[in-house]
């Protein structure tokens, strides 16, 4: 799964745990902010990073990306998992305030992430 595409999800995973709008989401790892546009209401998400012009789209838990790739997110409570269907890479994690950890299951890897 590459770096723009687990922002996203993360972004995606606190703004609906969370339940208000946020303008961007800061990596911890690369220790920049990056900016994302568009809605989550509801179950509804259509967003896009806008620095590498990825976009999510579709309905809780089944969305897309801007060329069709299925991405799955499931919600419970503070708890996410899902998985990037076009790369086979499964992911966990838990949001906590503006907080979002995001575990990569294939390779282990932990990332952290802020609304």
């Amino acid at each position: 799964m590459d770096d723009p595409l687990r922002r996203l999800i993360a972004f995606v995973a606190g703004v609906a745990v969370e339940g208000h709008q946020a303008e961007g989401v800061f990596d911890f790892e690369v220790g920049s902010r990056f900016p994302v546009s568009g809605t989550i209401v509801g179950n509804d998400v259509d967003v896009t990073d806008e620095t590498a012009g990825i976009t999510l789209a579709g309905r809780l838990p089944n969305l897309r990306t801007a060329d069709g790739k299925p991405v799955s997110l499931n919600l419970a409570g503070d708890a996410f998992d899902g998985a990037d269907e076009a790369s086979g890479h499964a992911f966990s994690g838990e949001v906590t305030g503006r907080n979002i950890d995001l575990t990569d299951k294939n390779t282990g890897i932990d990332y952290t992430y802020c609304l």
